[in-house]
């Protein structure tokens, strides 16, 4: 099972948390935004990643995986089974915009839950 819900973060920012069973595939789609909403063109945009961290003080980073352009303006997520050996419990995700200047950008940083597979 795969679900999510759009939640406000503390900057009043909308931000998806996303709830996956443990074991199961989910498939992420993004599309880069400037502050003001409006697509960033592609062309500027040297790679794009998936980060998974631990909810705790240390926030290390556990997991990461190049999304792939998905199409023109949009970039995919997915986690195989394979992949998905995370123990049970909340984590933080962020999507990682590398531009070719160098820059960085994470727009995309909240929740994401691994939880028990129902009987």
């Amino acid at each position: 099972m795969f679900i999510y819900e759009q939640e406000e973060d503390k900057y009043g920012k909308p931000q998806v948390h996303y709830w996956l069973t443990q074991g199961d595939t989910c498939g992420i789609i993004s599309t880069p935004k400037d502050e003001e909403g409006n697509i960033v063109d592609p062309s500027l945009i040297g790679e794009v990643k998936f980060k998974l961290y631990r909810n705790d003080s240390t926030r290390e980073c556990i997991f990461e995986k190049t999304m792939t352009r998905y199409e023109t303006n949009k970039y995919l997520f997915k986690l195989l089974s394979v992949e998905n050996t995370f123990d049970l419990g909340k984590y933080k995700y962020e999507i990682e915009y590398t531009f070719l200047d160098g820059d960085v950008n994470t727009p995309n940083q909240w929740y994401f839950e691994i939880i028990e597979q129902a009987v």
